[in-house]
């Protein structure tokens, strides 16, 4: 029972260490640690704008609306706001917009 438990907590350690890998915040290393800090309050109000985008549109019409945020993001560069459209769509299983962010980003094809 005990090893069950020990496994158990092993496949727990590791996909809470594979879920940071997949939702980092990706920050610039050269950066102090207040605009390190400003990244992540960019990234948490991106996040909220790309979460109202889904869930202003009924469940049929959730992925079309998450593809056009990311693709508003792709045409004026704002990485800052495709990166959490990309995690919003791995979390809610949108996995034809997680697929059009890894395609249109490389380096989400790395997570």
């Amino acid at each position: 029972m005990t090893r069950m438990v020990e496994e158990h907590k092993e496949e727990q350690r590791s996909i809470q260490d594979l879920e940071r890998k997949v939702f980092k915040v990706s920050v610039p290393l050269s950066v102090s640690p207040h605009e390190k800090e400003t990244f992540r309050m960019s990234y948490r109000d991106a996040y909220g704008r790309a979460e109202r985008v889904a869930s202003s549109a009924k469940a049929p019409e959730r992925t079309e609306a998450l593809k056009g945020f990311l693709d508003h993001a792709s045409r004026s560069g704002d990485t800052q706001q495709a990166h959490p459209v990309y995690h919003l769509a791995v979390e809610r299983g949108l996995f034809g917009v997680a697929d059009a962010c890894r395609e249109t980003r490389p380096k989400a094809k790395e997570r």
